[in-house]
């Protein structure tokens, strides 16, 4: 990629025909301008070539150009605008020739880079384009179809300027920090790890005579190891393994080589299986320096979760580490990774001006816009009010999705720290609405301004409406007049919230208005499928008995409603009624209703409309919501002989789920352990809330190890696991141990988490590596698991406490 005789010169060509003259200059002024800036402080200088490079001599002109100045070029600029250029015997321009020659070289050594622009053109030129300007229309369509080559569009000579100038300078910058990485840790070097630069303090691997004669003692017997293999001739390629080589040495040399190829190759990491096959040594392990980052950068850069290591990370300064990796290592994915475990730890470096400084630095100049935005993530997450500086240099980047996310993190790190000119900044500049946003003002909450969230009430965006009016009624700051002026609303969301308001304050509500708001609306589906019968019954509640009662009707919409209320708030004066309700299926209640109707109405009126009630499943419907509001009365209420209701219900109605989960609720109050078997019947052939809640049930009614959590631990189900896992927390832990710890070699993944979950929540450190041990001397074993317990174990604070904190 670089002049490999002389390193520190980058050499740049610049191709295109006689109308871009002034574009080719301004490429040579901002070479000697970043020369003059940088060229004595990092040791690069950028070298712009011509054709006036090329001596005389016989020959085709261009056939001199491309082998004395193409061949050494490390960036090749390709620049058109409305001219193609002309003929050169080979090709029909002088450009076309030196593209594609560049093209067959990069096929050939990957290098030079190319950087082809286009000036953009007048679209009236476009609409009348003469032949030079339709070849260099059809040579960018070309590029577009084969996607080869990414290129860039600039209007004028001011927008070139500033483009190639943060290109070059960006680039030349990413080749010392290479050469930086690659020279960091030479061959006779093992006693500490060097300092990047002088503001960057790179965490240093202990180093002592003991430590480095175990190193030497290692690699002699592992020469010998391997002088052994080759001389016995048992270090044959056709055979499966070395008889001469054990699995330790086999592991060892591989860490050899992998290190000693990323001295060349920065971006070589130890596959899943070598580092598991050292991580089975892990104890007899000594490393180089060299070997020490290999090893942590294969971790940092795992995102399948299936490489261990922390083990020989310990005891390091992992906030040192992680920053040092996270800016000066060349690999793009370990930089992204690094940033990303800073992160979620909660690490804030920008505490430090030095390594505020650094990540500047990185993030307004790193090569990768993954990296650049996974940096401002980093800072929008944990950083202070003194890093907006960094995020708003941001806003001018060169990719869309890093200014995106630049935006984002500003706002954020003002959420945190001043959540009223965050919300005044979301109000007046019509932000994008983000819940994490709201989130962080929600957490400052006791700090916000009311006139700052009244403000927020007649914005024009309706989930800002909603936060404010949410936050305002949390508040109890709204009028019962405020409240029902904002019915008015176009919002579904913002009624919901005034009408839930109201019914909590016990105001009344005209629930024919009610009805009549929701009757049609789609809106209703977003947010609470349930909010009628919610706010209903909040309404309800309010009401006397005697009210209610007056409510309660066969055909009426919200009789079944007030029949709960009084099944649920009035039981000791309404027991009676609901047992005898139950014991005539609600035929009592229904014929006491037609009898009013009868009363109301004319015969032939009513005799209708019974004909057509009766032909309909609404009647069975009816009284199925009776009997679920009865249930609901008895599960909260009931005696020891209620059970019957329970057990009767759960049997009879299997296509009913309403039914079934208040009669399972009975069961769970009122049942014993013989109800086990019913309600894992239930189990397997339910879900969602009825069966979560008959899995719960029956851990209460046959708890221990020997009861329902076995049954449930075999269906694999993750909310069933997990129930099970938690039901046996407070259980003997010699007995669950030796029932959970051969499920960590069950395929079902989240099985085998559920089974960590209760040893790290319930064991020892040494417990811990007990286990461990045990499991990795399996013939065979998940890799995942090693890694769970790995980074667990022995993960340094604060990596640790974020790991615990995402499996507790």
């Amino acid at each position: 990629m670089v002049n490999q005789l002389i390193y520190n010169v980058l050499n740049v060509f610049t191709a295109s025909p006689g109308d871009l003259e002034d574009e080719k200059n301004i490429v040579r002024e901002v070479a000697d301008r970043i020369n003059k800036a940088l060229g004595s402080i990092i040791g690069w200088h950028i070298e712009v070539l011509s054709s006036k490079e090329v001596l005389p001599g016989a020959g085709r002109p261009q056939d001199k150009i491309n082998k004395d100045v193409l061949n050494k070029c490390d960036i090749f600029i390709g620049l058109l605008w409305k001219r193609w250029g002309s003929r050169t015997g080979k090709y029909s321009s002088g450009f076309e020739e030196e593209f594609e020659y560049v093209r067959q070289i990069r096929a050939i050594k990957a290098s030079p880079e190319i950087w082809l622009c286009f000036k953009e053109v007048a679209p009236d030129l476009v609409a009348d384009a003469g032949p030079h300007l339709k070849k260099v229309l059809g040579f960018k369509k070309n590029q577009i179809n084969s996607k080869e080559v990414f290129f860039k569009e600039f209007s004028d000579t001011e927008e070139w300027k500033d483009k190639v100038y943060d290109w070059l300078l960006k680039y030349v910058l990413r080749l010392h920090q290479q050469i930086q990485n690659n020279n960091q840790i030479a061959p006779t070097e093992e006693t500490a790890l060097p300092q990047a630069n002088e503001t960057l303090s790179v965490p240093a691997l202990p180093q002592t005579a003991e430590h480095e004669k175990s190193v030497s003692a290692q690699f002699t017997e592992l020469i010998n190891s391997v002088t052994q293999a080759i001389n016995t001739n048992t270090f044959d390629v056709g055979q499966r393994e070395s008889k001469a080589l054990d699995d330790f040495s086999i592991g060892r040399l591989c860490l050899l080589a992998k290190a000693w190829m990323s001295k060349r190759y920065p971006s070589e990491l130890l596959t899943v299986h070598e580092i598991n096959l050292l991580y089975q040594h892990k104890e007899q392990l000594e490393t180089t320096p060299q070997e020490w980052i290999l090893l942590f950068r294969t971790i940092i850069h795992d995102s399948y979760e299936i490489r261990p290591g922390w083990y020989w990370f310990q005891n390091i300064n992992i906030e040192e580490l992680l920053f040092y990796l996270g800016v000066i290592n060349s690999e793009t994915e370990v930089r992204r990774r690094a940033f990303k475990i800073l992160e979620s730890a909660q690490i804030c470096l920008t505490k430090d001006n030095s390594k505020r400084s650094e990540l500047r630095k990185l993030i307004l100049t790193d090569e990768s816009a993954v990296v650049r935005q996974a940096g401002l993530t980093y800072l929008g997450n944990t950083g202070t009010m003194e890093d907006l500086r960094i995020t708003e240099s941001a806003l001018c980047d060169e990719d869309s999705s890093v200014r995106s996310e630049a935006a984002f993190a500003r706002l954020l790190i003002i959420a945190r720290h001043d959540p009223n000119r965050a919300l005044l900044d979301i109000i007046d500049n019509q932000t994008t609405f983000s819940p994490q946003i709201f989130s962080e003002i929600e957490k400052q909450s006791n700090n916000l301004e009311k006139d700052v969230i009244l403000k927020g009430i007649q914005h024009h965006n309706s989930q800002i409406r909603v936060f404010a009016i949410k936050h305002l009624a949390k508040l109890d700051i709204l009028s019962e007049n405020q409240l029902f002026d904002l019915l008015k609303d176009e919002s579904i969301d913002v009624k919901k919230i005034c009408y839930q308001t109201l019914a909590n304050k016990g105001i009344e509500i005209n629930l024919l208005e009610f009805n009549e708001v929701f009757k049609n609306s789609k809106g209703l589906l977003s947010g609470d499928l349930n909010i009628i019968e919610k706010i209903t019954v909040a309404v309800y509640r309010g009401l006397t008995p005697e009210k209610l009662l007056q409510q309660i009707d066969w055909l009426s919409n919200n009789s079944t409603i007030a029949y709960q209320v009084l099944a649920q708030e009035h039981f000791p004066m309404f027991s009676e009624v609901v047992r005898s309700d139950l014991e005539n299926n609600f035929e009592e209640l229904k014929q006491k209703s037609i009898e009013k109707m009868y009363g109301k109405y004319e015969k032939d009126y009513v005799d209708g409309f019974l004909v057509g009630l009766n032909n309909t499943e609404i009647d069975e419907f009816v009284k199925n919501k009776f009997i679920v509001a009865a249930l609901s009365g008895l599960a909260m209420h009931g005696n020891t002989d209620d059970i019957y209701w329970g057990r009767r219900y759960i049997l009879e109605s299997k296509t009913l789920p309403d039914v079934r989960l208040e009669a399972v609720k009975i069961i769970e109050r009122l049942g014993d352990n013989s109800d086990t078997n019913t309600l894992i019947s239930v189990i397997k052939d339910s879900y969602g809330e009825l069966q979560e809640l008959a899995a719960r049930a029956s851990l209460k009614l046959s708890p221990g190890i020997d009861g329902a959590a076995s049954a449930l631990l075999e269906t694999g189900d993750r909310i069933l696991v997990k129930l099970a896992i938690e039901a046996l927390m407070n259980e003997d832990k010699l007995k669950v141990s030796k029932l959970l710890e051969p499920m960590l070699n069950n395929e079902n993944q989240f099985l085998r988490v559920q089974v960590l979950v209760y040893f790290i929540r319930n064991c020892s450190t040494d417990e811990l590596e007990q286990i461990l041990s045990r499991y990795i001397k399996k013939p065979q074993y998940f890799y995942n698991v090693i890694y769970w317990l790995d980074r667990i174990l022995y993960a340094p604070s604060p990596i640790k406490e974020m790991f615990k904190l995402e499996w507790l």
